[in-house]
């Protein structure tokens, strides 16, 4: 049971730097002169490569080189992106949600989805 809460509290740790991080890079890249389209890019791309590497090995503690968690850990970034997409642009529309409910729903749900997703499917150990 400790081993699932630490589990869960490293995976939050590396959520919020992540998110933190791909924020920071945004600004820097608008800064810089970035168009927002170029930035956003950019910072996810960044942000997604850093989110891997320390939930490989902090959170989960497997090796980072394994090409089918990599296409796992892709398909499931991927789904997030569907997710959120279809919850912002319509689902909350079409439920008649304002833009702030439906952008606090998918902040609210992505974490949780991709926690289970990781857990039992990304990073789970293969059976011998």
């Amino acid at each position: 049971m400790r081993d699932d809460r630490d589990q869960i509290l490293r995976f939050c740790v590396v959520g919020t730097g992540v998110a933190g991080l791909y924020l920071g890079l945004f600004l820097l890249g608008v800064e810089l002169g970035l168009t927002e389209a170029a930035a956003n890019v950019t910072s996810l791309s960044c942000a997604v490569v850093v989110q891997y590497i320390a939930q490989t090995a902090w959170t989960f503690r497997r090796s980072l080189a394994v090409p089918e968690q990599i296409f796992r850990f892709v398909c499931t970034i991927g789904l997030g992106f569907v997710v959120s997409t279809l919850m912002t642009a319509r689902f909350g529309p079409l439920l008649g949600w304002p833009p702030v409910l439906s952008g606090s729903v998918v902040m609210l749900w992505l974490p949780i989805q991709n926690f289970v997703m990781f857990r039992i499917w990304v990073f789970a150990v293969a059976a011998k």
